[in-house]
């Protein structure tokens, strides 16, 4: 028999693209998600934009309402509070694992990473900068060597990725971040443990206090106070 050769479907291809543009914000909430819009923006038939958006609907990124059309499912304060929730106690629970057996590879692997977030400080973007905010946060999760907590985070990423785009639209938040994970990997370096939690601890509790007051600022927009 012949090797089937992989390719990815046109629907897979549409499913990625769609999410990738509500994760940055490109579409923004109350956006009807149109099919012949779509095909024609991306050059090809209605029948792959339809079955990448059945693909959404059925991971939750997109919601389908009779005579409206399908529209991004939007974050709620629910949703925010389960994720940081599950975030705060997973990511704890990884700097407590590595610390017994971090290397020194590893504090080059996490120092590189943050060096490229500096880097990004000349030229910003929010969804750039939130790309390599999830490599340090994952580069972590990967040394612990625990795949439950691995694929867990990995399955979170995304939308980790999604609400931390709102939190760092202020590039203050921005600066406050790269000081958040110099603080990390400090405590790293002296192998730290106490000090290490507390700073991954602080990070993340910051980081979801900024993302609440955006999502409280952008609720009140919405309802014209």
């Amino acid at each position: 028999m012949e090797k089937i050769e992989k390719a990815v479907s046109y629907k897979d291809k549409v499913y990625k693209e769609i999410k990738s543009a509500i994760i940055s914000q490109k579409i923004k909430s109350g956006e009807i998600l149109n099919e012949r819009k779509l095909a024609e923006e991306l050059g090809i038939s209605r029948t792959p934009v339809r079955e990448a958006l059945q693909m959404l609907v059925n991971d939750g990124w997109v919601i389908v309402e009779p005579w409206k059309g399908a529209y991004m499912n939007p974050i709620t304060e629910k949703g925010l509070i389960e994720v940081f929730q599950v975030r705060l106690a997973l990511e704890v629970l990884a700097i407590e694992l590595i610390m017994d057996k971090i290397s020194e590879q590893d504090i080059r692997t996490l120092t590189n990473i943050l060096l490229k977030q500096e880097k990004l400080q000349e030229n910003y973007q929010a969804d750039e900068f939130i790309i390599v905010d999830r490599e340090f946060h994952m580069v972590i999760a990967q040394m612990t060597d625990n795949k439950i907590l691995i694929d867990v985070l990995n399955n979170l990423s995304d939308m980790i990725r999604r609400i931390g785009v709102q939190a760092v639209q202020d590039v203050n938040r921005f600066i406050e971040t790269l000081d958040e994970h110099s603080h990390i990997l400090i405590a790293l370096k002296e192998r730290n443990k106490e000090k290490a939690v507390e700073a991954m601890k602080e990070h993340i509790l910051l980081t979801r206090e900024n993302v609440f007051k955006r999502f409280e600022e952008s609720q009140i927009k919405e309802i014209g106070l």
